[in-house]
């Protein structure tokens, strides 16, 4: 089984469009188990319960933004492993988001 086969991914934005476009590129490079979730707290309730090996986060969100969740996800034992990024639509200073 090809790695593309297994990588298990969640999508976070609360833009529904942000994410079809994401899901997209993923869906083209052949990775078809992507998750999605409008939130961090969604993200992070879905995360807990079926891990992924990436998240790709937008920071700007309701409820939990991408640095919380982020901050969630390297202090939970399950999800520490996992590759994280974060993006924004806006310009904005990166935040010190140091391990």
């Amino acid at each position: 089984m090809a790695l593309k086969d297994k990588l298990r991914v969640m999508v976070v934005d609360d833009m529904s469009t942000s994410r079809s476009l994401i899901y997209d590129c993923f869906d083209k490079l052949g990775i078809s188990n992507v998750s999605a979730a409008k939130n961090g707290a969604d993200a992070l309730s879905a995360i807990k319960k079926s891990p992924v090996h990436l998240v790709v986060s937008d920071y700007n969100m309701p409820n939990m933004n991408g640095l919380e969740l982020l901050k969630a996800l390297r202090g939970n034992a399950k999800s520490q492993d996992g590759e994280d990024r974060l993006y924004s639509r806006f310009r904005q200073p990166r935040p010190n988001i140091g391990r």
